[in-house]
């Protein structure tokens, strides 16, 4: 039968911590980030009510930016709002609803999603209708997804460590090319060819704080994988400030680090004019030794990764930060420009076939979590039977077409 969501749990909002109930001891506080994955980097110790408590086995539900449900697993902790605490009433199995809302909440975020900046449902939407077949067809279809799901995982997890495998040849190549086939150990510029300079970034960079009068320049966003891009060519799911007035102003050569997230690897070199936001550094060559895409690949490669987190200062590695002064206090290898051109020739020449590879596997673990996403929907909406499902038609022979796009 169909039945408004809110009728099969009850649905409990997160605490609403502020920044200032944050510290370095007591609970974990779980927030989207740590959903997905991410390390915890907030905790509190104070009085709160037992229903924000979080233990292993807990369904939550994400309701704004990352719409999807969860299984917690990573032991006791506090529950931050935008999340839900799902509690299934006594007629509703915990691990059906689990795969239920994963579909619905897509549904829910095409059809009732608000926000402009940030997408989020209300909890009205709650009130939309889900199939909720008997419980015991319940468990049957949540096992039939448990068995299933694990199966497509297992093999998005093969690809997903080809694909590091493949990124990491790659890298190795990058940093050979970067140090100039010398060794990080020892300093990362200890061991540089004879005709390369190790100088201090201060002589070749100077921080920028010009910044935009109307606000209306091409916003611009840093990651650890493509670098400096447009935002407009990103799915960012953050808020939008009302006004850029007063961003800090990016210009085509400049070296773009985000203050927060250098550790990851959060910086590039632009090839846009724009803006970003005023806590990143904006640092500008002016010397003239550098080729722009040469400091885009070195900004990049782990040994300078490695030596800006070294230099960045922070409680605990997810509050790093490199501040202007460090970064201009690093020491640069400085090939001759006839040799960086030559290495830019190199790694594009020899990274061709890895980049193909790189896109075909990351085509296959798309196709991977479409068939996955598929399947859920069509088990949780009485689409298919799965007492009678072949699963050798279904997912083998789709395994095998995966398997022939990336050749192996």
């Amino acid at each position: 039968m169909m039945i408004p969501a809110k009728y099969t749990a009850r649905f409990i909002n997160g605490a609403p911590f502020k920044p200032s109930d944050w510290g370095d001891v007591g609970k974990p506080i779980i927030r989207i980030a740590q959903l997905t994955g991410g390390n915890f980097d907030n905790f509190y110790d104070g009085e709160i009510a037992r229903r924000y408590d979080i233990e292993d086995g807990d369904l939550l539900f994400s309701w704004s930016a990352t719409l999807d449900s969860f299984l917690w697993n990573r032991g006791q902790a506090l529950l931050n709002q935008h999340i839900f605490k799902v509690l299934p009433f006594d007629r509703t199995y915990k691990r059906f609803l689990y795969y239920s809302l994963k579909h619905y909440s897509g549904v829910w975020a095409d059809m009732d999603a608000h926000g402009s900046t940030m997408r989020h449902i209300k909890k009205e939407s709650l009130g939309n209708k889900i199939w909720l077949p008997d419980y015991n067809t319940q468990l049957t279809i949540a096992d039939f997804l448990d068995r299933e799901t694990v199966r497509i995982d297992n093999l998005i997890a093969k690809n997903s460590c080809f694909l590091e495998l493949v990124k990491e040849r790659q890298a190795a190549k990058i940093t050979a090319a970067m140090l100039g086939g010398a060794s990080a150990e020892g300093g990362w510029v200890a061991s540089l060819p004879p005709d390369w300079k190790a100088e201090r970034a201060k002589f070749h960079f100077r921080e920028s704080q010009d910044r935009s009068e109307t606000g209306e320049e091409e916003l611009l966003t840093v990651s650890h994988i493509t670098g400096v891009t447009k935002r407009a060519d990103k799915d960012v799911n953050m808020f939008f400030a009302e006004s850029n007035k007063g961003y800090k102003l990016v210009e085509p050569g400049d070296l773009v680090i985000n203050t927060m997230w250098a550790w990851m690897g959060a910086m590039g070199v632009s090839s846009e004019y724009g803006l970003i936001s005023p806590s990143y550094g904006i640092y500008r060559p002016y010397s003239g030794v550098f080729r722009p895409a040469f400091v885009d690949l070195l900004a990049r490669s782990r040994p300078f990764i490695g030596e800006a987190t070294r230099r960045s200062k922070g409680i605990h590695s997810s509050r790093l930060r490199l501040y202007p002064d460090a970064f201009l206090d690093m020491r640069l290898p400085i090939p001759p420009l006839h040799r960086q051109d030559q290495i830019l020739e190199e790694i594009a020449s020899t990274t061709i076939k890895e980049d193909e590879l790189v896109r075909k596997i990351t085509r296959a673990i798309e196709l991977l979590y479409e068939h996955r996403a598929a399947l859920i929907t069509a088990a949780v909406t009485g689409q298919v039977n799965v007492a009678t499902w072949d699963k050798r038609d279904k997912i083998d022979h789709r395994c095998v077409r995966i398997e022939r796009v990336i050749g192996v």
